[in-house]
């Protein structure tokens, strides 16, 4: 094989941040069914990032009741596609979830730095966090804190961890791919 050179150019790389509307009644639906989650499967995934208790990267397939939180994610997506990328106007580009998962932190849980290529966009939303909750950190640079009720959005290469958190938190998390559909524009 011929030698690979690479090269690289300076560009700022999107995190975006959004408090959801009526996040109050949502995180409290969102908590109770994270618990129920919880209770009947009590083991943690340990073929993860994560040192924490999560759900299986699947848990979309098996419990549709979190599929209004994964629409919000995609509509999201959608915009922030749009807008940051400038793209075609022929272009509908829709996001599905290739994985959805509910995590709860305990004193001491992080997330080792990772990142989740090949996805498109990665999405954290926070459902319960305290105000001294542990930052997500993104690329050594970036530190975002959570709070509950808000969701971010980055693009999936871009690498990010959480610090050993000291209080707890509970959170959805996903991974979303673009679905491309070509409109006929007169």
């Amino acid at each position: 094989m011929s030698k690979i050179d690479m090269m690289s150019v300076n560009r700022s790389l999107p995190v975006f941040k959004v408090i959801l509307d009526d996040h109050e009644n949502l995180n409290k639906h969102l908590l109770d069914l994270v618990k129920e989650y919880r209770d009947k499967y009590p083991e943690k995934e340990t073929h993860t990032n994560l040192r924490a208790w999560r759900s299986s990267y699947d848990t979309h397939i098996n419990e549709d009741r979190f599929n209004f939180l994964i629409d919000q994610a995609c509509d999201l997506a959608a915009v922030v596609s749009r807008s940051y990328f400038q793209q075609d106007e022929k272009l509908d580009e829709k996001y599905l979830p290739s994985a959805f998962w509910v995590a709860q932190f305990d004193e001491g849980n992080y997330a080792r730095n990772h990142h989740h290529y090949p996805n498109d966009w990665a999405v954290t939303y926070y459902i319960d966090v305290d105000k001294d909750s542990a930052p997500i950190v993104f690329e050594d640079d970036l530190r975002v804190q959570p709070e509950n009720g808000m969701m971010v959005i980055w693009p999936g290469f871009l690498k990010h961890r959480v610090p050993h958190t000291t209080t707890s938190r509970t959170v959805a998390a996903m991974n979303l791919v673009k679905k491309l559909d070509i409109i006929e524009v007169d």
